[in-house]
């Protein structure tokens, strides 16, 4: 089924299983989504916000570094 996802352009639609930490929504969480985080740490709103707490912070970048993978 499809499932929509809050993103950096608004809200994103995507199909298939998502996986949390894939911010991007390519499929592969790797360096881009890492930006993402970066460049949105201590910020509230959705870019970078891999738990879905509504803060970029430290958990974030824990979710992120746990399902980290660049290679497809």
């Amino acid at each position: 089924g499809a499932l929509s996802i809050p993103g950096a352009l608004g809200t994103v639609g995507a199909t298939g299983p998502f996986q949390q930490g894939d911010l991007n929504l390519d499929a592969t969480i790797d360096l881009a989504d890492l930006n993402l985080v970066l460049g949105s740490f201590g910020e509230s709103g959705p870019v970078g916000d891999a738990d879905g707490s509504g803060l970029v912070d430290l958990a974030d970048l824990n979710t992120l570094l746990g399902a980290f993978d660049p290679a497809p």
